[in-house]
């Protein structure tokens, strides 16, 4: 899918030009808002091969079949594959190597245990098929939308089963979009009264078009540079159309040639989505009995202002991060006030702001996310550029952090779902120590019509 494709696709838009019957989706209500295509991802159908057209038979089809499942031992054997993990991930907590032959053997009953649970989840498939439609192999497709085959779109009363506070006018703007989920079958545990879960999630502090660098270079020439997405603003184009060179390409070029630098922030307040985030991770945290940690990435920004701009010249770096550390501390303390109004608003008491000047509680983060961090296995999952690796660990082990302050295993990472792969990411290092549910929503389309507020001009963007 091409850029231009992005910006002009959305998702019922992405259903409709597959050639799918809307009334298979959660897009059946013509009441349901329609969201635009994810920019760091691929939307892709995903075809269930049953035979009625009522998008609520492929919940219960799941359900048939996870319990079908836990009948036939599949459930059994996917508890002995996560033991071996378990065990896989203290051999190299310990300093134990990849190549170790014990290491090399337990991957491999990993691998025989993962093909016989196969046969017994298509089994358990088989099963549930019968019992919904008295036959194994029904004819007619069910689609569902889903993003890189691993989330799929379901509606709010879906995800969290329907409860009496959904109907409140608290939740009921969380009902007007599709929420993409994965893992959520262990939230169970919530519901029946099993151990205490911890939600996580946060916003970015700026957006597209809400900061803007400036540099003069020593011959006269003035560059500018759009904060977010790291692309050069040409003059006479349209905004960030056709712009080849990036921020960091820039600075390693260039950097020596800079004589003056300066920034633009027209951000005075919270956008629209910002605030429905903060709201998303209160209320659904209240709804689970949860334990919320909201994050203000404000310290991660400045770990990657400075790799980016290190090389320039003293005197200009000095002034430019001055200006940069007043913007990034003026938009985390609207935030941070933005989220007690909302706490007190909706009455919810268990949750901690996280943010760069909690200082004990940034310390204990950094000394808990190190076992998980110093495995060789893990830097697979960053970046080359010098520099950026302590930032992005931020990024990726933010969802751990219910685990990391409390001890609490059972997280809910409440999102963007352009946040998808930073999650992955988050599961991936730390194995089986945490179990990192996901529950991600699409943002609203903004007055554009093209694309989410986080990636349109400050024209286009609506602020609370």
């Amino acid at each position: 899918m091409t850029d231009t494709d992005r910006e002009s696709l959305s998702i019922r838009r992405v259903l409709e030009k597959s050639g799918m019957d809307l009334s298979d989706s959660v897009y059946e209500e013509s009441a349901m808002a329609d969201f635009p295509v994810s920019a760091s991802g691929e939307w892709r159908l995903k075809k269930e091969n049953l035979e009625d057209s009522e998008y609520g038979r492929i919940v219960r089809y799941r359900t048939g079949k996870k319990t079908l499942s836990e009948r036939n031992g599949a459930e059994d054997i996917g508890r002995r594959m996560d033991a071996i993990s378990e065990e896989m991930h203290h051999m190299l907590e310990e300093g134990g190597s990849r190549e170790d032959p014990d290491f090399i053997a337990l991957g491999r009953q990993k691998k025989a245990l993962r093909k016989e649970r196969k046969t017994f989840l298509d089994r358990a498939s088989e099963e549930a098929c019968y019992s919904l439609f008295g036959k194994a192999l029904p004819e007619g497709n069910l689609y569902s939308c889903c993003f890189h085959d691993s989330l799929h779109a379901l509606s709010l009363d879906e995800v969290l089963e329907v409860r009496d506070g959904l109907q409140t006018d608290a939740y009921a703007f969380m009902a007007e979009r599709p929420w993409f989920t994965g893992s959520l079958h262990s939230l169970r545990k919530v519901f029946t009264g099993g151990e205490k879960v911890g939600v996580e999630g946060g916003p970015c502090l700026f957006g597209t078009d809400e900061m803007r660098f400036s540099f003069t270079m020593k011959n006269g020439s003035i560059r500018r540079f759009d904060y977010n997405t790291r692309q050069e603003i040409l003059p006479g184009r349209e905004f960030l159309a056709g712009t080849t060179m990036e921020l960091f390409d820039f600075m390693a070029k260039e950097c020596g040639n800079v004589a003056a630098a300066s920034l633009d922030c027209p951000k005075k307040s919270i956008t629209v989505e910002e605030y429905e985030m903060l709201k998303h991770i209160l209320l659904i945290a209240k709804y689970l009995d949860a334990r919320a940690v909201v994050t203000i990435p404000d310290f991660s920004y400045d770990k990657t202002f400075v790799s980016l701009f290190s090389g320039l010249d003293c005197g200009v770096y000095a002034g430019l991060h001055e200006a940069f550390c007043r913007e990034c501390l003026r938009m985390s303390d609207l935030m941070i006030d933005m989220t007690k109004k909302l706490a007190l608003q909706y009455k919810v008491d268990d949750y901690v702001i996280f943010h760069g000047r909690e200082k004990e509680l940034l310390d204990l983060f950094y000394e808990k996310r190190e076992p998980f961090c110093a495995d060789k296995y893990a830097n697979r999952f960053l970046t080359s550029r010098n520099g950026l690796r302590d930032a992005l660990l931020d990024y990726i082990c933010m969802p751990a952090l219910p685990y990391y302050l409390f001890g609490i295993r059972e997280i809910v990472e409440v999102n963007r779902i352009d946040e998808f792969y930073s999650i992955q990411k988050c599961k991936k290092i730390h194995h089986t120590a945490i179990n990192l549910n996901e529950l991600l929503f699409p943002e609203k389309m903004c007055r554009n019509g093209r694309t989410s507020g986080f990636f349109a001009k400050m024209e286009d963007k609506d602020f609370v």
